[in-house]
Order: C-alpha cells, then sequence, then structure tokens
C-alpha cells in the first residue's frame, strides 16, 4: 500500500509545474480560480480548492506535503485519521488496476509502463481526445487494458480517515448521491469508460448509467392463462440496495395504451428474487409482472420510451 507514496508518475508528477498553464492545468486551469468550468458538464463550478476543502473538511495534508506547493499528484503528508498520503489518487486512482512497480518513474517511450492507480484516469482523458499519456502508459488505451468496474472503491472511500472526513464520497455508484459535488448530479467516471453514474431520468439530459453500477433487474415476466412463479435477477453491483418491488399488470392495457398506468404493485420492499401469483387471467387476456430494485427505474435501459412516466406504483420505504 505505500508503493504509491514512492512517487509515481501517473499521467503528470504535478498539477502544475509553476503554477503556470502546464500539465494538467494546462486544460483544468487554475485550481483556485472561481470561474472553473467542467468540461464534462458545461457548467461553472466555482473555485475546485474550495469544493476540495470541503469534500476533505480542510484537512490540507491530504492532497499537500508540507510545503503545499507544487502539489503532486500521487503522494502527500496523509491527512487526519491516520488517512493514507495518496494525494489525488486517493479518489481519482484505484490500486486494484494493476501492480505498482517502484521504478514507475522511469517510464519511457522506449519503456513503457502498466501502472494501475491511474489507469482509469488517463483511459478518461484518452477516450476525450488526451492521449499524451499513451507515450509511456500502454494502459492508458482502453485496447490494451480494461480496468476494474466502476464500483471498484478508491483508496479513500474504503478508509476515509473517520471521522475526520464525513465528506469523502463512500459509494463509486453514487446511489447515495456522495459524488455530487458541483454541476450535474451525475457522479464521477471511476473506471475510466465514459458512462457516468446517473440513472435513467436523471441529471437533466444525462441518460446512460454505468453498467457496472446499474441498479436493474432486467425482467419483464408474462402470464397466460396460468398462474405464476417467477423469479428475477439481482442487479450487477454490490453497491445497490437490497429491497425489490414487483408491479403486475394486465396485457391488454399496455398493448392498448403503451402505457402501465393501470398496473397495481404486487410486491413492494421485496428482499428475495422470486415471486409466486396464484390468480388466473382471463382466457383473452394475460397479466405481466415487472421488478426493479426498490426506489430505482423501472427500465432496462433498452426501451424507446420510459415505463417510469407511467409506472409510478410501489413507494419508497
Amino acid at each position: 500500500m505505500s508503493a504509491i507514496s514512492t512517487g509515481q508518475f501517473i499521467a503528470y508528477e504535478k498539477y502544475s509545474e509553476s503554477r503556470d498553464a502546464t500539465n494538467c492545468r494546462a486544460c483544468h486551469g487554475n485550481f483556485r480560480a472561481n470561474d472553473y468550468v467542467s468540461m464534462v458538464d458545461g457548467q461553472t463550478w466555482a473555485d475546485l480548492h474550495e469544493l476540495h476543502q470541503g469534500i476533505l473538511n480542510e484537512d490540507c495534508f491530504v492532497c499537500h506535503q508540507s510545503s503545499l506547493f507544487p502539489v503532486q499528484i500521487t503522494r502527500s503528508l496523509g491527512g487526519d485519521g491516520a488517512i493514507e498520503p495518496y494525494a489525488c489518487m486517493g479518489c481519482h486512482g484505484r490500486l486494484e488496476d494493476g501492480p505498482i512497480t517502484p521504478s514507475v518513474r522511469d517510464c519511457t517511450e522506449a519503456n513503457p509502463c502498466v501502472d494501475g492507480p491511474g489507469a482509469a484516469m488517463r483511459q478518461r482523458h484518452f477516450r476525450a481526445g488526451e492521449t499524451e499519456c499513451a507515450a509511456c502508459h500502454t494502459d492508458s488505451n482502453p485496447a490494451n487494458f480494461v480496468p476494474v468496474g466502476e464500483s471498484a472503491l478508491p483508496e479513500y472511500y474504503k478508509n476515509p480517515g473517520d471521522p475526520f472526513h464525513p465528506n469523502i464520497p463512500k459509494d463509486p455508484c453514487n446511489a447515495d448521491g456522495s459524488e455530487n459535488f458541483a454541476g450535474d448530479p451525475i457522479g464521477i467516471d471511476n473506471d475510466g469508460d465514459g458512462d457516468y453514474d446517473a440513472t435513467l431520468g436523471d441529471a437533466q439530459n444525462w441518460d446512460t448509467t454505468d453498467p457496472d453500477c446499474a441498479c436493474l433487474t432486467d425482467s419483464l415476466i408474462f402470464s397466460v392463462r396460468s398462474q405464476s412463479d417467477f423469479t428475477w435477477q439481482p442487479p450487477a453491483s454490490d453497491a445497490c440496495p437490497v429491497l425489490f418491488d414487483v408491479a403486475k399488470g394486465n396485457l391488454s392495457d399496455p398493448r392498448a395504451t403503451g402505457a402501465f398506468g393501470a398496473a397495481s404493485c404486487f410486491e413492494n420492499n421485496d428482499t428475495d428474487l422470486q415471486a409466486s401469483d396464484a390468480a388466473t387471467p382471463s382466457s383473452t387476456d394475460g397479466f405481466y409482472y415487472l421488478s426493479r430494485v426498490e426506489g430505482d427505474s423501472w427500465d432496462t435501459g433498452t426501451e424507446s420510451t420510459s415505463r417510469d412516466s407511467s409506472l409510478t406504483v410501489c413507494s419508497t420505504p
């Protein structure tokens, strides 16, 4: 674990070289300016330094060394509560993404490295057209390396130095909204695949959900002229809630209207992955059943029209 504090070269070693438009600052600007505009959602987030101070309860040495400047991307003094000295990589990297080599400073175009903690961040930049890191880090190119999924916890999420940093996010899938500090509430693309954590219909026009975090059960079950015993699949992410809802309706209703407004709540806040219905449909109709993770979408992500607009049964706890 301590190897990451030896000063690995991950993208750039420092945020900037001399408080000038170099390294990360060349694109992201002055960290202390009050007019930062996100390259993801186009919104003004104001002062990035103050934003991070709020996340870290003004514990400067989570990110800084004793000299405060320059800011190293991968090493700091470590903060209160024995939080590790990982600096930026504490929240923006994952140790599970690969080996950390002590000689990583020796990465060159002739001797490229695969260096785990920053792989996903580099791939996020690579997909955005910033490919400079790939000259030394082969894992910057998604064709060469697959980072661990979105649900893998960054180190500071795992060990935030409690109780000193209660605002550090706990869930990389953002089911609890803990990654929403500014701009559109879509969380962070922790695995660098270009998908954010917003669920369908949330965050204005964002309509993608990282599949590693999708709290969708993807089950539509039909029953025609017989009683029904059925099961559904759990969501992909361990970060999702463990309660499930099931809606029931007559097949003739969505066939006639294209909507699910006549559905009823068959099971609410259920804890297992199965249900049974002894009722028998009429000879000219059938039943449909839809399941979802409690409080999430009734959609599977493939619908041309969201079911959520008409399917409003089953209340949240």
